[in-house]
């Protein structure tokens, strides 16, 4: 991970006092080099890679049906694969994973191969830039596969707290504070522009902007440890309708 140090500050700024104080790890200019940095590739909008949402209540879901393999052999394996069996195409569940992996066939972000009983699905070289599975902000819950589309833009800092001293897992105390940021989210990718892989789409936390991240400082480097609103957020789908309902 990139990230900037509290002491980026220009030969002349260290001369003087000011110049020293504009750049402390909580000068509003210095929180947004950190976020836009650290938040380079936190992505926003995504869709769930051969795998069904399978939403609950006010657009929460989770992860139901999926075609993805782990093959036995761990010797280079491929990113992702995926495997659909023809015979059970009649399945609600796996007819929408599977209009969803060919569709982004179509846009080249997967490539199929038949199989003896069905369709083998693995990512083309490009598809890998916008291939998402990290949890680092708490905002993947169980480490879902994604093809992400858009990413979430820092604008503006709002407020931060002082620096603080906190207690991480292990009770041990960090330095820490919390700052409060705008954000808008970036333009789409190009391959994501159907209608169908839009409506098929899953919106990471944050969800909406402002929001909040929490830094802690690692060997003098400022580190975001999480990005959170005011309470708690879990991912949303974009469209419930388009998956297959909860079965009781």
């Amino acid at each position: 991970m990139t990230v900037i140090a509290g002491s980026v500050c220009t030969g002349a700024a260290l001369i003087a006092l000011a110049g020293l104080t504009a750049c402390a790890p909580t000068d509003h200019g210095v929180i947004l080099k950190n976020l836009r940095v650290q938040l380079a590739q936190q992505y926003h909008e995504c869709v769930p890679l051969g795998w069904d949402p399978v939403p609950v209540f006010a657009g929460a879901f989770y992860r139901g049906y999926s075609t993805e393999y782990v093959p036995d052999v761990k010797w280079l394996p491929a990113q992702w694969i995926g495997i659909v069996h023809s015979q059970d195409l009649r399945n609600p569940d796996v007819r929408a994973s599977y209009d969803v992996l060919n569709e982004l066939l179509r846009v080249g972000m997967v490539e199929r191969n038949v199989m003896p009983g069905g369709f083998r699905y693995h990512l083309t070289m490009r598809a890998l830039d916008y291939y998402f599975e990290r949890t680092q902000y708490r905002n993947n819950p169980g480490g879902e596969s994604y093809l992400c589309y858009s990413a979430i833009v820092p604008q503006r800092v709002l407020w931060n707290q002082p620096i603080h001293i906190e207690k991480d897992r292990d009770g041990q105390p960090i330095q820490a504070f919390r700052a409060a940021f705008e954000w808008r989210a970036s333009p789409i990718a190009d391959w994501a522009s159907s209608a169908l892989l839009r409506s098929h789409s899953v919106i990471l936390p944050p969800l909406e902007s402002p929001t909040i991240a929490k830094f802690v400082n690692v060997d003098g480097d400022w580190v975001i440890q999480n990005v959170s609103a005011s309470i708690a957020t879990l991912p949303r789908v974009t469209d419930a309708a388009v998956w297959p309902p909860l079965r009781r």
